[in-house]
């Protein structure tokens, strides 16, 4: 399971990571600068923005186009994981969805007992909606997700906080025997909308240099743009520049305050191996 955006924030506050590290590394996280904690804190919010744009590329890339489901046949293995390792009783289905231009309607069959659970995540991995055997029931049928923006006269249509939208099917396999009929179940499960285009840019990974990193950050919050539950959080990063329309520019920084940057980032991953 993804933890989402704001269990791993809280996980890692201030105040909650005295125990990992000990009062040696409180000390030094305390004399961080303004500076340094911001960008400490920008680089974990950015995370998991730069990890669902590694994913988004990652599916496309290999020719499932956004608004196309790709369906793993056989159960996934520790070998093959994708995310985190992966339960052994479920097939796995997955799509990036597009919803730029238009609505997406997703239908599932039938399913009756079987377990079946589909997904919705944002890009910034908050799990918005579920629909499947535990919240809709077996009956399966057709469901509207809809933009951020987007005007509907649909009261049951899900929305989307985000344009791109991550979905993840998981359906219940009882063994091999099981395999062709769980298959025809998965190839019952359709996504449909407008065409959609790939993101015209590729984005850095977690591993980038500081001004790559944010640099893809602020590009992604501004093809997704926050809640605005996350004001407090654009206040105290407010020293990097980086806003909520993103509007990061590397170029104001000095050598100085690179290194005091560079400081934060080294923290916050620090942080991230604790956790």
């Amino acid at each position: 399971m993804i933890m989402e955006r704001r269990t791993l924030l809280k996980s890692l506050s201030a105040t909650a990571f005295v125990a990992p590290f000990g009062r040696r590394s409180l000390a030094s996280a305390q004399d961080l600068s303004v500076l340094s904690i911001a960008a400490r804190d920008a680089w974990l919010f950015g995370l998991p923005l730069i990890e669902n744009a590694r994913a988004r590329a990652e599916l496309l890339d290999a020719g499932t186009p956004p608004n196309r489901i790709l369906h793993a046949r056989r159960l996934t293995s520790p070998a093959t994981q994708f995310v985190t390792t992966p339960n052994n009783d479920t097939l796995y289905s997955r799509a990036w969805i597009n919803l730029t231009d238009g609505p997406v309607k997703v239908t599932l069959p039938r399913t009756g007992t079987r377990y079946c659970s589909v997904a919705f995540m944002d890009m910034y991995t908050n799990n918005f909606a579920v629909i499947g055997t535990r919240t809709t029931g077996g009956d399966g049928g057709t469901f509207t997700v809809v933009g951020p923006a987007q005007a509907t006269t649909n009261p049951l249509a899900i929305r989307a906080p985000t344009n791109w939208v991550w979905m993840l099917v998981r359906l219940l396999i009882d063994g091999d025997a099981d395999l062709a009929e769980a298959n025809a179940l998965q190839d019952a499960i359709t996504v449909v909308g407008p065409a959609a285009r790939k993101p015209p840019r590729r984005y850095a990974d977690r591993s980038a240099k500081w001004n790559a990193y944010f640099e893809s950050v602020s590009a992604l919050i501004a093809e997704s743009p926050p809640r605005f539950s996350d004001d407090l959080l654009f206040d105290r990063i407010a020293p990097l520049g980086l806003t909520p329309q993103g509007d990061f520019d590397a170029r104001r920084f000095s050598a100085g305050q690179i290194a005091e940057i560079e400081a934060g980032i080294a923290t916050a991953r620090t942080m991230m191996r604790a956790a």
